[in-house]
């Protein structure tokens, strides 16, 4: 009897699986056949892809001369990350009060004076320009992140799942594009090209980012 029990046990679990993972399936395919999150993978694209630039090839500049920082002073570098997590609980606030479109494009300005910032030579303002790169780009993932549930009207889960991907994906164009800028232009050419991609992105939360309808229970 224990063996009749077990077996429709596992037959339901089977059924339950298969049937869960032809949801999300369908889930995905309404997602990507709507393009309701176009706009959105594209900025978290972008939003990843200068990220990885930005801190991947300052590296290559401040190892070489005049600085020449050994490998423990390039990883202390990091602790910029933390400027943008000491404001990103304040993510709520700036959307409540310049609403998501226009604080997401003050963000992306800010961002870029501050990747202009590391062109000048004093360690110190390098420094700060990229504590406000980090600051910019986390607070545009996170709004980005929360618009995702709001804009998805079927298979939030599945759409949160596709925006990650989309996250690192820009990521690692970010640090293949970047090598290339490095080889032919060196910083300058880096920040050229972070600054072309954020005026992408900026472009395309202007046009794309509306108020998104009123989410529905799934």
């Amino acid at each position: 009897m224990l063996y009749y029990v077990a077996a429709i046990v596992i037959v339901a679990f089977i059924f339950d699986f298969i049937n869960g993972f032809h949801d999300s399936a369908n889930s995905i395919a309404t997602i990507v056949g709507t393009r309701v999150l176009s706009p959105l993978a594209a900025v978290i694209w972008a939003a990843c892809f200068n990220f990885l630039a930005a801190f991947t090839f300052i590296s290559f500049r401040l190892a070489a001369p005049p600085y020449n920082l050994s490998p423990t002073l390039l990883g202390i570098i990091f602790v910029t990350y933390l400027s943008g997590t000491a404001l990103t609980p304040m993510t709520g606030r700036f959307v409540g009060r310049f609403g998501r479109r226009g604080f997401v494009l003050l963000a992306i300005g800010i961002w870029v004076a501050g990747i202009a910032l590391t062109l000048v030579q004093p360690l110190w303002l390098i420094l700060v320009g990229l504590s406000i790169s980090a600051c910019c780009g986390m607070l545009c993932q996170a709004v980005s992140t929360g618009y995702v549930t709001i804009t998805a009207q079927v298979g939030r889960s599945s759409a949160v799942g596709l925006y990650v991907t989309s996250f690192y994906l820009g990521g690692s164009f970010g640090a293949g594009l970047g090598g290339i800028a490095w080889t032919v232009g060196g910083w300058p050419a880096c920040v050229a090209m972070i600054a072309a991609m954020l005026a992408v992105m900026a472009t395309i939360v202007a046009v794309t980012w509306r108020t998104p309808p009123q989410p529905q229970a799934s």
